[in-house]
């Protein structure tokens, strides 16, 4: 009980306006791991990745924001957020994403993010979700056929 009134009241401390702090940050305390399952080989597959985080520190953690990064203008992630607001000491969590791919290829990886300010977000390894190389070869064939095609053309008015 202690430890909860501790950490609300340095919430409480920290959104006081005018307060700085100049400290120096502790090591963070969470542990965050992305894992996908399903195909995502070509554009418009769906996929699902799981954020798994964890309090490896021994204090609870409060407000943590959970967000998938590195995503292209082109795909979609449902939903664009999660959040939990608390996680005790030594607990684990789980947040599912659903992932549509886009044409692009990406490195995804996952944040936490906690509520206090001199905690900076902590991030998950990488995936690499690569273009399929059948589409990076239609695409190199495609323009190699429009350029002899306009080669072509040329050729042809004079």
């Amino acid at each position: 009980m202690k430890k909860i009134l501790l950490a609300l009241l340095s919430i409480s401390i920290l959104s006081m306006p005018g307060i700085v702090f100049a400290s120096h940050s502790p090591p963070t305390p969470l542990l965050v791991t992305l894992t996908t399952s399903g195909d995502f080989d070509t554009a418009g597959d769906q996929f699902n990745a799981t954020v798994k985080i964890k309090n490896i520190g021994d204090e609870p953690l409060l407000l943590i924001t959970i967000k998938m990064e590195g995503i292209p203008n082109d795909w979609i992630v449902i939903p664009s957020s999660r959040s939990t607001n608390w996680l005790p000491e030594g607990d684990e969590q789980t947040f599912k994403f659903k992932i549509i791919r886009g044409a692009t290829d990406a490195d995804i990886y996952a944040s936490a993010d906690p509520y206090y300010p001199w905690q900076p977000p902590v991030y998950s390894n990488i995936i690499h979700v690569p273009i399929n190389v059948i589409v990076l070869i239609l695409l190199f064939a495609s323009f190699i056929t429009f350029s002899l095609y306009q080669l072509r053309q040329k050729h042809e008015r004079n």
